[in-house]
């Protein structure tokens, strides 16, 4: 009887091991240089995409359904809006700098500097943004949790501090 409660006992050890190793290696590290190149292209496009072509079709697909974006002037606006959103832009081009990406396990955030060329209704022209968001990495691709836009005050334009 005693032999018999043993070896289950080892039998669950071995089971709750195995598995436990495989969800561990499920989770692999992001902060790789191919994955910081994949998510800095996607960012990338993702701006690109939104601002100069007024595109929804990346963003909807890439961004979850509980989406926030902090706009300028501290607005929160949900996906759908960020989506009706994009028909207020009216750019030729966009330019992106100082880039810099986070990671931690399955998330990451990317900050960088945009510099657009054009306006967005009703506010007219921008100075230039910081942007900030926030990804996740499920399912095998990144996914776009929130976004917050700042625009940089003259002053700290000035020192070259963004």
């Amino acid at each position: 009887m005693l032999n018999r409660f043993a070896l289950r006992v080892r039998i669950f050890v071995l089971v709750a091991a195995t598995l436990f190793v495989t969800a561990c290696s499920t989770i692999t590290e992001k902060d790789t240089p191919s994955m910081r190149a994949e998510l800095l292209k996607l960012n990338a496009d993702l701006s690109h995409s939104m601002i100069v072509e007024r595109d929804k079709t990346l963003f909807e697909a890439v961004a979850v359904d509980d989406f926030k974006v902090l706009a300028p002037g501290g607005v929160v606006e949900s996906k759908g809006q960020a989506v009706r959103g994009l028909s207020a832009w009216d750019v030729s081009s966009i330019e992106i700098t100082n880039e810099d990406v986070a990671f931690h396990g399955q998330n990451a955030v990317v900050i960088n500097r945009l510099d657009i060329d054009g306006t967005m209704q009703p506010i007219g022209r921008w100075g230039p943004l910081k942007s900030m968001r926030f990804f996740v990495y499920e399912d095998d691709q990144w996914r776009l949790v929130s976004q917050s836009l700042t625009p940089c005050l003259p002053k700290v334009i000035e020192i070259g501090r963004c």
